[in-house]
Order: structure tokens, then C-alpha cells, then sequence
């Protein structure tokens, strides 16, 4: 049961990587870090907790991943989309 809920987690933070949640989640928490005020402080922690929640997540392991290889690099995809964020738009 616990590798189900594991592959499940795992379609998640792909779904996350599949669109550009990241990139609104991050230009989101640029503009609440440069408003800060007490309701943006709650957003910043709700966006910080989501994306630590994403990291904590492994990745697949290559042994296991038949069909499933897309879930096999994830965590390195999730730090490059961080670092590609265009804070600017």
C-alpha cells in the first residue's frame, strides 16, 4: 500500500513539472515576498511548504521504472524549473 501512495505522490510532482505550476507558484511567491504583508505571509508559507513537500519526494528508481521513465529524473527537473523562473513577468 505504501509504494502505491508513493507512485501516487510521484504522478503528482510530475503533474506539477507537466505544466507551469511551478513558474506561477514561484512569480506568486516573488510578488508576495515584495507586498509582505500578514495575509502574504500565510501564501509565502502555503507556497514554501508545497514546494518543500515537492522536493521530498523521490524519484523513481531506474531499476523499477518500466513504462515510467519520465518519473525517473524529476528531482533534477524540479530544481532546473526553479532555477528557470522568470521573476520578472
Amino acid at each position: 500500500m505504501r509504494e502505491n501512495h508513493m507512485r501516487s505522490f510521484q504522478e503528482v510532482k510530475y503533474a506539477f513539472l507537466s505544466t507551469d505550476l511551478i513558474g506561477l507558484l514561484m512569480t506568486f511567491l516573488a510578488d508576495a515576498l515584495v507586498r509582505r504583508d500578514h495575509k502574504d505571509d500565510i501564501w509565502i508559507e502555503l507556497v514554501l511548504t508545497v514546494m518543500r513537500n515537492l522536493l521530498l519526494i523521490p524519484d523513481v528508481e531506474p531499476s523499477v521504472a518500466v513504462g515510467s521513465n519520465h518519473l525517473t529524473h524529476m528531482q533534477e527537473d524540479l530544481l532546473m524549473t526553479f532555477d528557470k523562473v522568470d521573476y520578472n513577468d
